[in-house]
């Protein structure tokens, strides 16, 4: 009984250290300022206007490597995902992008500037991200 006893005791023990929380270190965490800077990258090096709303001091897991930014909604950045593949795990976003309509579809200016667009040939005068992501830009490109 004594032995029983015994065993219940320790196997409680190690049961309860076994669910102490691991605690992050702050070099381990992703704040929202650091998401923000990235997009701000990634978004001027593709040319949307906008930024990301969350607070600088809201706590993201920890990645590994630069996120990769997507609209949640296709062709649509006013909500993104931002997501890191080490460790994997992703968070969808609001942002300040506008919305876009049917300007884009009649190649018009979003900002009213009497502006026609027209397709031109991808060439190297385009960002580099583009040439290497065409597939995420297929809906766009002509």
């Amino acid at each position: 009984m004594k032995l029983l006893n015994t065993i219940t005791y320790y196997g409680m023990l190690l049961v309860l250290i076994l669910s102490i929380p691991m605690t992050a270190h702050a070099k381990d965490i992703l704040y929202g300022k650091d998401i923000k800077n990235q997009a701000s990258r990634f978004f001027k090096e593709i040319g949307i206007a906008g930024e990301i709303l969350t607070s600088d001091r809201r706590a993201f897991f920890s990645c590994e490597e630069e996120l990769e930014f997507s609209p949640h909604v296709q062709n649509d950045w006013r909500t993104v995902r931002a997501k890191c593949y080490t460790p994997n795990w992703q968070s969808i976003l609001r942002t300040t992008a506008s919305a876009p309509n049917e300007n884009i579809e009649n190649k018009e200016d979003l900002f009213d500037r009497n502006i026609k667009y027209e397709a031109v040939e991808l060439d190297e005068t385009f960002p580099d991200y583009i040439f290497k992501n065409k597939s995420k830009f297929r809906d766009w490109i002509v």
